[in-house]
């Protein structure tokens, strides 16, 4: 699980699962298992510096005196008996086996008076995977699969993945990676979200016919390290495709549920594929500074064009809906003293295509491409050590300095609640305290 921290991709995908606060929390008490790491090598280098100096010390004393350190070693050597014991050679490749088994059981059951919905889902989902992996110091090779049982699925599926590593030096990783996988034709979180458009309720249901979603990702990419002077520096590059198949999208209905809500329905489309680039760059300038940004350039599209909105089934798009061709950020950080950081932050959010129904923005339908955003935050805590491990932080910042805000939402009874892009909120201003152990 670690190994996804320091992947920017399966970063941004585990973040969806998380509200904000979360992930602050979470970022937190990463940040304090780094200070306790960084502690700790602190520790054990002053500890190595004091030893070596007494070394250094007794060395003085005795070439002072005349005696050689070759000469005690000889003394406390013991006597040799038989020929000389050859040392065992390392191996070559080393090699390890992981094999498990989980059952995972998710039930839901949501219910909206107001809206005379009752929805109930219950998931279950057992799965076995092996993985197998070859290497030394210059190469690796894995090969792994995962066999998953779905109950809304009638047979068992097989996402297999495989990974080749080369360092033709210390400071240079070059990879190669291939992983399928698989979405389930289950609701989702967004799909129990009961929108407003045009003044209609607005539901989201699942095709009678909906077929999982499957993927086969390859990626390649270069991590290199290098250090000018005192700035330890990281660069990755990465190229990244993906194939897919019976992918969802979403489709407005002309007719209405038997409640009268309008509909939109999750269905299988044709393939598409997702490819692109990304940077990532790393500087620790001092001990106390640390930058570090990204960038994502990348393609999504559907194999064949479809129509998002039946009321308008002449626009038709391979172009996949809220899907940038570029995004990025950044993050600056500042440790001048103990106990205190100042952090600067940005997200960059390239122009999207938007589906916009009819109401009180629009007379009919249509696909809007939106603005590029960049959202700049910052933000400053203090850590009071009040026992042990228990911390008490006092935090304040501005989030959304530059007001790169949605400025075109949809207003009264007959709004669009789902046209909704770009940040989550406008300039603001907060100070907290948290508690954290």
């Amino acid at each position: 699980m670690l190994h996804k921290l320091n992947n920017i991709r399966s970063l941004r995908a585990l973040s969806r699962e998380f509200s904000i606060d979360v992930l602050e929390e979470m970022l937190e008490k990463l940040r304090i298992v780094t200070e306790e790491k960084r502690t700790q090598q602190q520790q054990a280098a002053q500890q190595q510096a004091e030893y070596q100096e007494k070394v250094n010390t007794w060395l003085e004393l005795m070439r002072a005196d005349g005696i050689s350190p070759d000469e005690l070693v000889a003394d406390i050597q013991p006597p040799k008996a038989g020929g000389k014991k050859r040392q065992p050679r390392p191996a070559k490749y080393r090699y390890t086996d992981h094999t498990g088994a989980e059952y995972n059981f998710d039930g839901l059951k949501d219910v909206i008076l107001g809206y005379d919905r009752d929805f109930k889902q219950d998931v279950r989902i057992g799965s076995f995977f092996f993985q197998n992996e070859w290497k030394n110091k210059q190469w690796s090779f894995l090969l792994g699969g995962r066999l998953d049982k779905h109950n809304l699925i009638d047979h068992l599926i097989f996402s297999p993945r495989a990974n080749l590593r080369f360092n033709p030096t210390e400071n240079v990783n070059l990879r190669i990676t291939y992983a399928g996988g698989f979405r389930a034709p289950q609701a989702f979180d967004e799909d129990l979200h009961v929108g407003v458009v045009g003044g209609e309720r607005l539901v989201t249901v699942l095709a009678n016919d909906l077929k999982e979603e499957r993927s086969n990702s390859f990626s390649v990419s270069a991590d290199m390290y290098h250090k000018f002077g005192n700035v330890q520096t990281n660069l990755l590059i990465e190229g990244f495709y993906t194939d897919l198949n019976d992918v969802f999208a979403l489709r407005q209905l002309d007719q209405p549920d038997a409640q009268g809500n309008t509909v939109q329905e999750r269905y299988n489309a044709y393939g598409a594929r997702v490819f692109g680039l990304n940077l990532e760059g790393k500087a620790m300038f001092t001990r106390w500074f640390t930058l570090q940004a990204g960038l994502t350039l990348q393609q999504s599209h559907y194999d064949e064009a479809i129509a998002w909105n039946d009321e308008v089934p002449e626009q038709k798009y391979k172009k996949m809906m809220r899907t940038p061709d570029a995004y990025g950020y950044f993050t600056a950080s500042f440790t001048p003293v103990k106990n205190f950081t100042a952090s600067i932050t940005g997200n960059y959010t390239g122009s999207m295509l938007v589906g916009h129904s009819a109401g009180s923005g629009v007379e009919k339908p249509e696909a809007v491409n939106t603005p590029e955003f960049m959202e700049v935050n910052m933000k400053l805590a203090y850590d009071f050590k009040i026992y042990k491990y228990l911390t008490l932080q006092v935090n304040g910042g501005i989030q959304n300095i530059t007001n790169s805000y949605q400025k075109d939402f949809d207003k009264g009874w007959n709004r669009d609640s789902s046209y909704i892009y770009g940040p989550s909120m406008p300039r603001s201003y907060y100070v907290g305290v948290k508690l954290s152990y």
